[in-house]
Parts: C-alpha cells; sequence; structure tokens
C-alpha cells in the first residue's frame, strides 16, 4: 500500500458527520427513493396517492444532496492552492450527472407531476431531455418519452406554444423511424392534435385528426380507445368553430363506444396476462376516459388532492350546470371556493384559472352582479397573458371572454367600449383559426350583428338625450312666458 494512501485510512474523518458519510447515506435514500417509483403503470389511486406521499422524502434528500454539494465545493475551494488545482475560488463546478442522476430525477419528476408542482417537475425533466439529446440523440425512444412526459406538464403550466414545439418534434421523430401506421406515431398525433387546437389553430388540427382517424381504424379499427379518443378530439374541433350538431354527433359517437367497451372490460374476469389470451391494455378505457368525456365530476372523484387545472375546471363546470339549472347561490359558493384553490395552486394568470374566472363572472352576471362581473371578465380577457398559449397572437379563450364583457359593457350602459372591444375583435378575428377560418367563423357574424346593436342603441340614446335636452331648453322659456303674462293679467 502506498504511504499516502495508508496515511488516509489512518486519518481520515471516523464522525458520522463528515460530507462523505453524509453523502454516501444520501445517495442511498435517493437510490431507494428513485427505485420505489415506477415510470410506466402505477395508475390506480392507490397507487398514485402512494407516489404522493413520497414528496415530502424526495424534497427532503434533494435539500440534503444541495447542501452537501455546497460543503464539497467551499471544501475544494480552501483546498485548491494546496493540491494545485485549476478550480479557482470563483469558479463553480456542477455535480456529476449521469445515467443514475438521469434516472433519480425522470421518477422524481412522475411525483411532482402527479402532486402538482408543475415548475419542478419541468426543470427535472428539461435536464433529463437535454442529457439524453446530447448522449443518444434526437430519435432515441428514450429522448421520445422525455419529450413527451415534459410536454404534458407544459400542457399542464399552459405553455402550449412550447407543448406542441416538443410534440412536434417526437411526431416528426417516429414518422422516420417508426413509420406513419406505428402505433406510438399514431397516439403522438393523436397528442398533436389536441395540444394545437389549444392554441387556436382549428383547420390545422382538424385535419391532423381526420388523417390520424382514417390511419388508426386501418391499424386499430373503429371501436379502438384510441380511435373513439381521435373521433373525442374531431368533436372539440368542431364545437370550437361552433359547428354544434357535428360536435353533438361525434362526442355521443365516441362516448357510446368507450361506454360499452369499459361494460364490456368491467364485466369480464380477471386474464392472466401470461396467457396467449391476454387483452391488450391500450384498448381498454378507463373509468376516467368515459367520466371525462361525459363531462362528470371525474376528477373530484378520482383525485383526492382536487387541485390539478383539470379538476378545478370539472369544479367550475359543474358551478355552470347548477347556474343554468336556477342553483345560483350555490354555484356561486362553489365557484368562488374553487378559485380561491386554484389561484393559490396555480397563480392568478394560469389558463385554467383564467377560464374559470369567465365561467364565474358569467355565474354572477346570471345573480345580477354585473360589476363584479366585469371586473372578472376583464382579467380573463387581458390579452398578455395569453401569450405563451396561442400560435398567432390571439386565442380562441381570449376572443370568448372578450365577447361576453362587451355584452356586460352593453348592460352595464357602457356603449362606448363595448364597440370600440367588437371593433377590435373583428379586426382580429380573420387571423384566427387558420387558413382565413376566422373570417368565416360563426362569431363573426354575430359580432356584425352585436356592433349594429350597440350602434343602434347608442343613436337611440343619442335622440332620446337630444329630446331630453330641447324640452329642458323649452321649458324655462315657457315658464319666462307665464311670469310675463301675469303682471298684464292682473293689471286688467
Amino acid at each position: 500500500m502506498h504511504p499516502v494512501v495508508h496515511k488516509w485510512i489512518r486519518e481520515r474523518p471516523q464522525d458520522d458527520d463528515s460530507a462523505a458519510h453524509d453523502a454516501l447515506v444520501c445517495q442511498y435514500a435517493k437510490t431507494i427513493l428513485m427505485r420505489a417509483i415506477m415510470l410506466k403503470g402505477g395508475d390506480t389511486p392507490a397507487e398514485i396517492e402512494m407516489l404522493r406521499e413520497m414528496r415530502p422524502h424526495i424534497d427532503y434528500v434533494r435539500a440534503c444532496d444541495a447542501g452537501i454539494h455546497r460543503q464539497f465545493q467551499k471544501n475544494r475551494q480552501s483546498r485548491a492552492p494546496g493540491f494545485r488545482l485549476s478550480l479557482s475560488r470563483n469558479e463553480v463546478q456542477e455535480p456529476v450527472f449521469g445515467p443514475l442522476q438521469a434516472q433519480e430525477y425522470a421518477r422524481y419528476a412522475r411525483v411532482y407531476l402527479e402532486c402538482g408542482s408543475f415548475p419542478e417537475a419541468n426543470a427535472l425533466l428539461e435536464r433529463v431531455e437535454s442529457y439524453l439529446v446530447e448522449r443518444v440523440g434526437n430519435h432515441h425512444a428514450l429522448t421520445h418519452r422525455a419529450r413527451l412526459a415534459r410536454s404534458e406538464t407544459l400542457f399542464a403550466l399552459t405553455f402550449w406554444n412550447d407543448a406542441t414545439k416538443l410534440l412536434s418534434q417526437v411526431y416528426e421523430s417516429r414518422q422516420f423511424t417508426l413509420g406513419e401506421d406505428h402505433p406510438e406515431t399514431l397516439q403522438c398525433a393523436s397528442r398533436l392534435a389536441a395540444s394545437i387546437l389549444t392554441q387556436g389553430r382549428i383547420t390545422h388540427s382538424l385535419e391532423l385528426c381526420e388523417a390520424t382517424y382514417n390511419r388508426m381504424v386501418k391499424v386499430y379499427g373503429p371501436d379502438h380507445v384510441e380511435s373513439l379518443k381521435c373521433v373525442q378530439q374531431m368533436a372539440r374541433c368542431h364545437a370550437y368553430f361552433l359547428n354544434t350538431p357535428k360536435a353533438i354527433r361525434l362526442f355521443e359517437q365516441a362516448l357510446k363506444g368507450m361506454t360499452a367497451r369499459l361494460e364490456a372490460r368491467l364485466a369480464s374476469p380477471p386474464v392472466d396476462s401470461d396467457t396467449n389470451d391476454a387483452v391488450d391494455p391500450n384498448d381498454q378505457p378507463s373509468e376516467s376516459d368515459v367520466l371525462y368525456l361525459q363531462q362528470e365530476f371525474a376528477c373530484a372523484l378520482l383525485s383526492p388532492a382536487r387541485n390539478t387545472p383539470l379538476s378545478l375546471l370539472t369544479l367550475a363546470s359543474l358551478g355552470r350546470a347548477m347556474a343554468a339549472n336556477g342553483r345560483t347561490a350555490e354555484a356561486t359558493q362553489l365557484m368562488s371556493e374553487t378559485l380561491e384553490v386554484a389561484e393559490r395552486n396555480h397563480g392568478s394568470d394560469h389558463l385554467a384559472v383564467l377560464a374559470g374566472k369567465a365561467w364565474y363572472a358569467a355565474v354572477l352576471a346570471l345573480h345580477g352582479d354585473l360589476a363584479a362581473a366585469e371586473r372578472y371578465f376583464r382579467e380573463a380577457s387581458d390579452k398578455s397573458k395569453y401569450a405563451k398559449a396561442s400560435a398567432d397572437g390571439e386565442h380562441l379563450d381570449r376572443i370568448g371572454h372578450t365577447w361576453l364583457l362587451a355584452d356586460i359593457l352593453v348592460r352595464r350602459s357602457k356603449l362606448a367600449e363595448a364597440l370600440e372591444l367588437c371593433l377590435d375583435l373583428r379586426k382580429t378575428l380573420p387571423e384566427v383559426g387558420g387558413h382565413g377560418l376566422g373570417s368565416k367563423h360563426p362569431i363573426n357574424e354575430l359580432l356584425g350583428k352585436k356592433i349594429t346593436e350597440i350602434k343602434q342603441i347608442m343613436r337611440d340614446g343619442a335622440m332620446t338625450a337630444s329630446r331630453t335636452t330641447l324640452q329642458a331648453q323649452e321649458q324655462p322659456r315657457h315658464d319666462k312666458h307665464q311670469d310675463e303674462k301675469t303682471p298684464f293679467c292682473q293689471a286688467n
């Protein structure tokens, strides 16, 4: 044994408070936690709840790891001159990031995603993605999985432009490596179509949906779950275009198919996955698929946390249904509590929160509180808040909120401002939806009628005001004439 090594063994720190010992124990803890998290599967409510319970432990070991790294950095800087290291006192050396760390970050990100901590999950997945691109390239399956997971996180953050960009990269790569008719390529195309629709590009989304559905029918058949989800996505496109009859037909088709498959799955006995009769799990809808399609109280039933953007929107949708049935007091209370939770968890500028505010404003308007409704509609129609979610600077949600705001302004006799809002919408609408669809959108015709109506109200109001002014001016002259006649009459 070399004398220097022998000296280090005899004189190395033996106490449990050394940074090296802490680093070893911390790595044990991180690895144990990582191995307990599955990247695929584990989607039952009980397993998801177990994932959420791991969040405090993950936060603790990550904080300990960061503290140990700072201590190592401090030790290196203090010993740099003696060991003639190239590390300067101001230089920060990043910790090693390899395959083990990539697995840790990817698995921890799933826990943060299930807990609704989307910024933390996005930061971890971004680091994993950059590592995989550097090591295995853009076309590797692991890179695809990392980008799909990150796109889901960005979608929850309503950074829809970034999410669409990632999905486009995965879709193009899978077309190149797997072919257009591969199941993974088709699933990615369906997700990309949904992401494009959130940007307001209706025609692009509908074209991709129709092409994907035709290939899915050829590969899966018309009754497969993925085919039915694609039908559901086409229905959303038609609903955005206010083509309600066709949207309803497609929604009914998807709902009928998914309900039938779910009933068949629940009625069939369990199948051994080791036999040849095993059922394809991708062809079996879950209860959440059907409940979400029915616009029921899905997330509140399946998610104890009730704090994800989707579950909050579902609660807000339930409030709208209550208000439509005359239960405005209950709806107001439910939506007020929901908005408070949503703003605390996701911030006031999250697009799901903005949609909830617009729906709450509509309920307040039904309740007669026009001032509060106007305030919430103004917050929901702020154009700057949609910059990361719209491909062309305008977003269909904002257009809808602005339309409702104009109606509230008319009811509050703020006609000039309402007219200005409608004229601005008329200018920007042709650029929305893609392929000149905005000018053909039914809301364009409604805007024309609304502008004519407001102008007519303003003309009628001006005429009424003019008559009132003339009457007010004539009244003093008439009274003066009577005063002048009175002394004459008295004198006679």
